[in-house]
């Protein structure tokens, strides 16, 4: 039936049904732990540090409210944290440089898609061994959330500041479908599941991020969008969410596959794979129409800047023209899916009216906007002068000059005339947990290391390094954090 569509248009693989029920258990998910501190607790022996630091909270509770940690001397603060697994062997202006500015806490790694053009160059997933990490154990991500939200209890302030306008993400070179954790009872939790937790302890929205899925050979995959879609049909559930991102482009390797068959002058392969695409992206569209009027579903379209200098001739086949061609494959193929779930389970079309309002909807999502993917990472190809890893280093030397010369990661303007509630940035930077534990500072589109290592069970396995070659030239000490003046 595949074959059918990808040659035809006249017929497709119908989506399965969903046999199984539908999950129930996304509101109210117990977070838990090994870690039971509670602020003063009677039943635990604490040190001098610890006391002292709750006395010197109390006195400057007492003299005012706190709206901001640069309102307190951080020197008098360290002991706050005390017991905190995660944190533990991390004085307090580490942990303040971890949290403050926080944009991602890495549940898995790897993608499998090769895009041309992806900044990270992400690859497939490491196996997750004894040696290896790609996923982030379940007990270190609750034991971070429990801590982050003990620590803003003894506190009496949210750490992960609203200062920070950007959302807090679940990942960074993987797909959010392919986003799942089990506990230690074989229990899975998807994106949005995750997100929820990780929202009802920093309060900050999150990001769901897909370049899509093949149903028939991934059932798995489109069972659990439609778990998230209908877990986001709720209008309640979508405060938990900043965008929900769906990635169209011509640098899939599908359509690298449709380019290199069309040069070759297969003409019949390359109309396959650039179909086979289409109906990928097409059915994410299908799957996500509960949700299709919702502004925070967005279409991604990136593509080459054909009028660059310095490019190598394939780059015209990346460039709008391209784009042009795959949308209107997408829409073409989506109008045949409405279509046939109109004749049959009416799903989602439950008249003919539906159709047309549903393809203007994405229609406008699709053919709203496109940017020009960055020069940086696998882009870098179609460039004869480019020295990717210099213009990468470029801004990390920028994140070292705002951290080193500046002194200070805070706004500049002083705590007690900032509006704490309108989010602002303060030094652009960010942080960016791994899943093993290790903090690196983020400035898009690089990542730079730290000595901070958090106290996850996986922190002593090995995962691709974020920063892509930067550890070698640039790390962020621990002496440089612990010399700052406001965070």
């Amino acid at each position: 039936m595949k074959i059918q569509i990808l040659s035809t248009f006249n017929t497709y693989p119908k989506t399965q049904k969903n046999t199984e029920p539908a999950r129930q258990y996304y509101t109210a998910l117990k977070l838990y732990s090994g870690n039971d501190v509670s602020f003063c607790s009677s039943n635990k022996m604490y040190s001098n540090n610890y006391y002292e630091a709750v006395n010197y909270l109390n006195s400057q509770k007492i003299k005012g409210t706190i709206k901001d940690i640069n309102d307190l001397d951080l020197d008098k603060l360290n002991g706050i944290q005390e017991g905190l697994k995660t944190f533990e062997n991390l004085n307090i202006k580490q942990i303040f440089f971890v949290l403050r500015d926080l944009i991602a806490i890495n549940i898995n790694r790897g993608c499998e898609r090769f895009c041309a053009h992806c900044i990270l160059d992400s690859l497939p997933p490491q196996k997750n061994n004894d040696k290896y990490a790609s996923t982030i154990a379940f007990e270190d991500f609750t034991t971070l959330l429990n801590d982050i939200k003990e620590l803003n209890t003894r506190l009496g302030t949210n750490i992960i500041s609203n200062r920070n306008a950007v959302p807090l993400i679940l990942f960074f070179d993987s797909d959010s479908i392919k986003t799942t954790l089990k506990d230690n009872n074989n229990n899975e939790y998807n994106a949005a599941q995750l997100n929820h937790m990780q929202f009802s302890v920093t309060q900050k929205p999150g990001v769901i991020d897909t370049h899509g899925w093949d149903p028939g050979k991934e059932p798995e995959l489109q069972k659990r969008a439609e778990d998230i879609v209908k877990y986001f049909s709720s209008a309640e559930n979508q405060q938990e969410l900043f965008r929900l991102n769906i990635s169209l482009n011509p640098f899939d390797k599908l359509n690298q596959e449709a380019i290199r068959a069309e040069i070759n002058k297969d003409f019949e392969k390359a109309l396959y794979k650039r179909l086979e695409y289409a109906y990928r992206i097409a059915n994410i569209f299908y799957t996500f129409t509960p949700i299709a009027e919702s502004d925070k579903v967005t279409v991604i379209q990136c593509i080459a800047n054909e009028n660059d200098k310095n490019t190598i001739e394939e780059i015209k086949y990346y460039g709008k023209n391209a784009q042009y061609e795959i949308d209107k494959m997408v829409i073409r193929i989506l109008e045949k899916l409405y279509e046939d779930d109109f004749s049959t389970e009416r799903k989602y079309i439950k008249t003919e009216t539906d159709i047309e309002k549903y393809l203007l909807i994405w229609g406008k999502k699709i053919f709203g906007r496109m940017r020009y993917a960055s020069r940086l990472g696998r882009m870098s190809q179609f460039y004869k002068d480019k020295n990717e890893l210099e213009e990468r280093a470029e801004s990390a030397r920028e994140i070292m000059d705002i951290i080193q010369n500046k002194k200070t990661l805070a706004p500049d303007e002083e705590s007690e005339i900032v509006d704490y509630k309108k989010p602002i940035r303060g030094s652009l930077l960010s942080g960016l947990i791994d899943v093993n534990g290790k903090f690196y500072v983020f400035k898009d589109p690089v990542s730079i290391p730290t000595e901070i290592q958090l106290n996850y069970k996986n922190k002593n396995k090995i995962t691709r390094n974020p920063a892509r070659g930067l550890e070698k030239f640039f790390l962020i000490t621990n002496k440089i954090i612990n010399s700052l003046k406001k965070y």
